[in-house]
């Protein structure tokens, strides 16, 4: 489990994007980054940026269940605000562990 803040490249409008995403790799990984991105926008009221798929290196690690999470852009000034706050911080942690308690108490 990797936890980052999103960015945009040069030339797109921060206030275009918001939002939190998870991205996976595997089909073991489907499940939990389904969880987390579902409790991190409950917590968060975020804008959904998305659940992806994809081929980052952080999410290729062949023999165990791998997610990359997003939750926000460190680029959009709002967001960065918000990020900064420990009340947003806690809500993210509290997705991230309750996503992960019903991940492994679905896994029994």
């Amino acid at each position: 489990m990797s936890l980052h803040f999103n960015g945009l490249p040069d030339g797109v409008n921060p206030f275009d994007i918001r939002g939190a995403s998870t991205y996976y790799n595997q089909v073991q990984s489907h499940r939990l980054a389904l969880l987390i991105q579902q409790s991190l926008l409950e917590k968060t009221k975020l804008p959904n940026f998305g659940l992806h798929f994809s081929t980052l290196a952080i999410c290729r690690a062949p023999q165990m269940i791998t997610v990359l999470i997003e939750p926000g852009f460190l680029t959009i000034p709002l967001e960065e605000m918000l990020i900064l706050t420990k009340p947003h911080k806690e809500k993210v942690v509290s997705a991230i562990v309750e996503a992960l308690e019903q991940f492994l108490e679905e896994s029994k």
